[in-house]
């Protein structure tokens, strides 16, 4: 229950006091006026009081509301693919330019040969979010007449850190990419991505 408190003002010439009752959480707030009495001005929460002077005059009191947060947002909260959100994301991804990869010749090329390359660090970068993705991927091929030299691939790998692009992207542009270097009999690129909220992705893409 809100008590009533009982505010006394000053006697007026010729006239009895007068009671001003402010009830809480008002805050009452006096201001002098010259040559006459004091006067009670209630500001209730969470309004700002600001007492302003002005030359020759008494003070104004000016009221200052607390401004309103508005977020807005292009995305819809449910649906993925609506425009704003996925939609057109990844256009560039399948003519983007990216760092060659060498080779260099096998002589074995009629020989039934399975190479395994394995890359446990594979990272790159969420295209939603821009929180970073983690990965193992694994690139098992035939060659024919070629193999793929290493070193140009550490540096093709590389190149993914920064770039934001979607699990079934990465293995599907390397293997178009690797795949046109080396020429090989058959390839297959499988991407183990690390959980990310509660869900695990593996993704592979054969030629």
């Amino acid at each position: 229950m809100t008590k009533s408190v009982k505010t006394a003002t000053p006697k007026r010439r010729g006239r009895p006091a007068k009671v001003a009752e402010a009830k809480a959480p008002a805050i009452v707030v006096a201001t002098k006026r010259r040559g006459r009495p004091a006067k009670a001005v209630e500001a209730k929460a969470p309004t700002e009081v600001v007492i302003v002077k002005r030359r020759g005059r008494p003070a104004k009191i000016a009221e200052t509301k607390t401004p309103k947060l508005v977020v807005k947002s292009s995305e819809s909260k449910y649906t993925t693919g609506a425009p704003g959100t996925y939609k057109g994301l990844q256009l560039l991804i399948p003519s983007m330019a990216t760092p060659a990869i060498e080779t260099w010749d096998f002589e074995y090329p009629g020989s039934k040969t399975d190479l395994s390359i394995e890359i446990p660090e594979f990272t790159c970068v969420c295209p939603k979010t821009g929180l970073p993705d983690f990965a193992t991927i694994i690139i098992d091929y035939c060659p024919n007449k070629f193999c793929i030299e290493l070193k140009s691939l550490k540096e093709y790998v590389l190149f993914y850190r920064n770039l934001g692009i979607f699990h079934e992207h990465v293995v599907n542009r390397m293997l178009q990419d690797i795949a046109k270097a080396c020429k090989p009999k058959s390839m297959s690129i499988t991407g183990v991505f690390n959980s990310r909220g509660g869900i695990q992705t593996t993704v592979q893409a054969t030629l």
